[in-house]
């Protein structure tokens, strides 16, 4: 069983945000544990979770810009020294570079994709999401 991150800005009706939803759904009901983290709550109403998945919504509720990505960043690495995923996946430029930012000395690995590049680092070797056996 894989421990999953699955990260983005929020759980809209979406292109990314419903392949994110797709993705942690299959993983989840396939035995592997994962969690959704959103850097927001959704305004809308955001596709369906299966029961499988944890969702977790960051906060920041400064109205300081920088301030509330700050406290992003602070509430991400707590959640990552609290679950300790396996890996965090994420489709989105801003969330990729959060989570390169400040996760990248505490985590294993990260894997993101956004607009056909792929960003990856893993001292164990795993270099993407799709060397991931579904």
């Amino acid at each position: 069983m894989r421990n999953l991150l699955f990260y983005l800005d929020y759980r809209s009706r979406s292109g990314a945000q419903r392949v994110m939803v797709e993705l942690a759904n299959y993983f989840a009901k396939h035995g592997d544990k994962v969690t959704l983290a959103c850097q927001f709550q959704s305004p809308e109403e955001g596709y369906a979770l299966a029961d499988e998945v944890t969702e977790v919504i960051l906060p920041a509720p400064s109205k300081n810009k920088l301030k509330r990505q700050s406290d992003r960043i602070k509430h991400l690495c707590d959640l990552c020294e609290e679950i300790k995923p396996d890996l965090i996946i994420s489709f989105l430029i801003v969330s990729n570079l959060l989570i390169l930012y400040s996760v990248s000395i505490i985590l294993p690995g990260f894997c993101g994709s956004t607009f056909g590049t792929t960003l990856s680092s893993k001292k164990s070797g795993l270099k993407s999401l799709h060397k991931i056996s579904l």
